[in-house]
């Protein structure tokens, strides 16, 4: 049994090339038993509809969630980022 799932969601919100909700969404459903997840971010946004999607998943998801920011996290991004448990900020990121 897996106990992490990382997740390295870099790129627009809502686009299939970038973040996009069905995908992360699938990877969360496919997890159900792992403890902790921790998503890298690093998007100007996009979507903001498609962002609450994922910050839905991901809360819903029992596991703790860490949000690590290593980049930038603007616009849907942000609404993203408001899923961890904890989040972290690296030095530089915005």
């Amino acid at each position: 049994m897996k106990t992490l799932l990382e997740l390295d969601l870099y790129g627009d919100v809502g686009d299939p090339a970038g973040i996009d909700p069905a995908k992360v969404v699938a990877l969360l459903r496919n997890a159900p038993d792992v403890k902790a997840i921790v998503v890298r971010l690093n998007s100007a946004g996009g979507n903001a509809f498609d962002g609450i999607a994922i910050m839905n998943a991901l809360k819903d998801h029992p596991a703790k969630v860490t949000v690590k920011v290593d980049g930038l996290a603007a616009s849907a991004a942000s609404i993203i980022a408001m899923a961890g448990d904890t989040i972290e900020m690296g030095e530089g990121s915005f």
